[in-house]
């Protein structure tokens, strides 16, 4: 009591809502059927200082990806907007869903952490971060974007964890059996800066295409890549991001 709260958005979905008491939060387990986290802009200031441990994300509804007129429920598990900042997502579990963590900060420095979390299944990225000063590591991360069908259209469809903003850091994480990439790095109309790819293991990469390679890089300045492993490539030449 006191803690949980439910509230319709726009009149039809519920939102839950967690306020811990005394600011404290002590195993919590709940079971529920919504779209996900989407910690967004509150004013000028946004959501600050949050730090998600232990949770396990699947099955997420996508209100933006319908399928006969229903929710998609391959949606996105945690999505950041707005000026929101230092969020750590560490030690969750993300699976079967179509995007695991979407920063979409366009720049703003959100001091995103994701460590030590496990993807499985995950139908389109991973992670993917526009917002500068990422750091993704220790990760371990299979089945990313290798179902026929599910990866979208574009070139980063297929891509475990793309990164598109500023001084970025990608390390020490493990992959196994990533449709296309598994980390592209690169601005879109302006170059990233400063961002390292580096102690990283890929394991077979490129099950669903034949146009990626293990690590992509475009429209990057100071890109550093170093002292990754990768081994066991065999392109799937009969398959393309829009099949």
């Amino acid at each position: 009591p006191g803690e949980w709260f439910v509230k319709d958005a726009y009149g039809t979905d519920p939102i839950l809502y967690y306020y811990p008491l005394n600011g404290a939060v002590n195993n919590v387990r709940v079971t529920v059927q919504a779209k996900g986290f989407e910690f967004d802009t509150n004013g000028s200031q946004g959501c600050a200082n949050i730090h998600c441990r232990g949770l396990i994300f699947e099955h997420f509804a996508d209100e933006l990806a319908y399928v006969g007129g229903e929710p998609n429920p391959l949606g996105v598990a945690i999505n950041i907007k707005g000026s929101s900042h230092h969020i750590t997502v560490d030690q969750c579990h993300f699976r079967k869903l179509r995007i695991g963590i979407a920063d979409e900060g366009g720049g703003t420095q959100h001091h995103l952490t994701i460590s030590n979390c496990t993807f499985d299944d995950v139908y389109r990225n991973a992670t993917k971060m526009s917002s500068a000063d990422a750091t993704v590591t220790g990760n371990t991360l299979t089945n990313i974007g290798a179902v026929v069908g599910q990866a979208g259209e574009d070139f980063g469809g297929n891509t475990a964890i793309k990164c598109q903003g500023d001084d970025c850091l990608i390390t020490w994480n493990r992959f196994h059996r990533t449709g296309g990439s598994a980390i592209t790095t690169g601005g879109t109309r302006t170059n990233a800066q400063r961002n390292l790819v580096a102690h990283n293991a890929i394991d077979s990469a490129l099950v669903m295409l034949n146009d990626h390679a293990a690590i992509t890089f475009d429209y990057a300045d100071h890109l550093i890549i170093r002292d990754n492993i990768i081994r066991s490539m065999t392109p799937n030449w009969s398959s393309s991001a829009t099949d």
